[in-house]
Formats: structure tokens, sequence, C-alpha cells
């Protein structure tokens, strides 16, 4: 059942992720009673987690040479002993809960096993790509995964942060949906929250809701990222949002977040978007590229990042800043 028609408010996801926690630690409390009965399901996952070699996607990006997760990471988890009450938690979503566990790495916990293996599935078809998070290993009742800080925190951090760095991130971030997509896959939670920035540059996360080739979704887009559309989820909702990416990267916070705590905020956006009443972009970077994106005007993931390169060229002789 598809869960994200129209996210309406951000009290709603305070609720889920209450819920999601307590569920989580129902299922941990039971399964640390005996670790060794969770050997034969973490092969299984493993299997899905390790990228098929033989199966090559286009990708319009040439990667150098990547170590390898234990040459990065030696002292793997499945070697060392971890408290798992002492984990610092950092996120909740629908599906699962996301810890701590060094300044490197995380834990993504699930209390959905479809959620797990749809995660999986996708690292299967994305994995090893530059712009795609690394998942380290499975462990437990979950994966271990590259750890970043979000662009949503680093744009409402205050920062007076570059035109020019802003178009970096968004031109990675294009680059990586551009190879989602070349995937046969549509993230389906395409936002600031999703995209982190690492030392190699801004990668993807969070794929335990995308719709792989075509089937149904199982994540929601933000209340104010998503235009009613069928089909609901597509290329065309992801390239929708990815215009919101833009706007919140360039403003500072995301479209029209003068709604945010209002009750069905969700709903009034949704509506607003319908009609074809979309945020006030004028005198704005980017502006022509972002209305485009909400009024349906861009076919692909290229389009965007034509556009964001030409830009970068036309200021790369000056130092602009904004926000």
């Amino acid at each position: 059942m598809l869960r994200y028609i129209s996210c309406t408010a951000s009290r709603l996801d305070r609720a889920t992720s209450i819920i999601c926690i307590l569920l989580c630690c129902f299922t941990r409390k039971r399964s640390w009673k005996d670790l060794g009965q969770d050997s034969e399901r973490f092969k299984t996952v493993s299997n899905h987690c390790e990228p098929d070699e033989t199966n090559e996607h286009p990708s319009h990006e040439h990667p150098s040479e990547e170590q390898s997760s234990s040459e990065q990471y030696p002292n793997e988890l499945k070697e060392i002993s971890l408290n798992l009450n002492m984990l610092r938690y950092l996120a909740a979503g629908k599906a699962s809960v996301v810890y701590s566990v060094d300044e490197a790495r995380v834990y993504k916990e699930f209390h959905l096993r479809e959620s797990e293996q749809i995660e999986c599935q996708a690292y299967g078809l994305l994995a090893p790509h530059p712009t795609i998070a690394k998942l380290i290993q499975p462990w437990q009742d979950g994966i271990i995964l590259e750890r970043g800080t979000t662009l949503r925190e680093l744009c409402q951090s205050g920062s007076n942060i570059s035109l020019s760095t802003k178009l970096e991130w968004l031109i990675r971030a294009a680059a990586g949906y551009r190879h989602v997509h070349d995937c046969g896959i549509v993230h389906c939670d395409v936002g600031c929250n999703n995209l982190i920035l690492t030392s190699e540059g801004v990668k993807l996360i969070d794929f335990e809701g995308c719709s792989l080739n075509g089937d149904s979704a199982g994540s929601c887009y933000e209340w104010f990222s998503y235009k009613p559309a069928q089909p609901q989820t597509s290329r065309a909702t992801d390239i929708f949002a990815f215009g919101c990416i833009i706007y919140e990267i360039v403003v500072g916070k995301p479209p029209y977040s003068e709604y945010m705590y209002m009750e069905g905020a969700g709903q009034i956006v949704g509506q607003l978007y319908a009609r074809g009443r979309f945020p006030e972009t004028n005198n704005l970077p980017l502006s022509v590229l972002m209305q485009k994106c909400w009024r349906g005007e861009i076919e692909s993931m290229d389009c965007i990042i034509e556009t964001l390169e030409k830009e970068m060229q036309d200021i790369s002789p000056q130092k602009k800043r904004v926000g």
C-alpha cells in the first residue's frame, strides 16, 4: 500500500518516528536473547547486498577505483563487540531507525523485513557508485552504512555557502538520481534529508521505500515536495521533488515552509501545486530551472545536469555568495 499520499505534517512524521522507535526496540529486545538465530538471515541479506559484477548499468561518470569496505573499515563489526544500547539515535523513518556507530558509520535498523530487502536489492543494482552512500555490511537487524552530514543540516546551519558550492552539490546529486533512474529505480523520497555530504562529495541515501522496476513504492515524498500525479510515482515525480531540492539549497529552507506547522500542510500545498501555484522564485539563482522542474518541462536528469553545469561555467570567473 502506498504510504506517500501527501505526508501531511511534521507532527504525523514525529508520531510515525516514535512508533518506529518503539517497534525497533521491541524487536531488538527479542532478538538479542540469541544473536545466533540471525546468522542464516544475514547470509541471505549479504547476497542481496553484494552487487552483481556481471550486471553493468549505464553510467555517465567514471569513478576511480574505490577501496573495499574491509580496507576502509578494518574493524568489521562482526569481529568486534558493540553495546547496541549505547548507540546514539540519529533519525527514524517509517520502517527503520538510524543510529550513530562512529564518525564514519551509521547503523540502520529495520522493523519491516520487506523494507530491508528492498534497500538491499536497490544496492545490488546501484552500488558501487561514487554518488551512492556505501553499504558497508549487514549486521543484526539491519545494515551498516557510510555516514555523512545531510544537506538539510548544512543549509539550515546559517553558514554562508557559496553559489559555486551549492551548484557542485546539485550537480553531483543530479548525477546520483540519473544513475538511480538509469538502473530502473524511482527513489520516491527525493530531498535534502536524503542527501549527505561526505569527504568524497554528495551522496544519496535511503532506498528502503523506492520503486524497483516499476513496482509499487513504499516510501513517501515530503509534504512540500509532491504534486498529485498519475502514476503516483515516476521519474517525473522525482524530478518535481528535485526542483524542491534546488529551492531548499538556494534559499536555505523548503518550499512553502510557512505552512510547516499548519494542520493539513501537505494537503494545502498539494492543492496549490495541482493548481499550478508554485513558490515565488523571481530574482533567485536557478529560478527558471526550479519552475521547469515543477511544471513538468524537464524530461530527465540529464537536462538538469546540463543546465547546472552551464550555470557553473557562467559564474566560475567570480565568487558569488547567496543565503
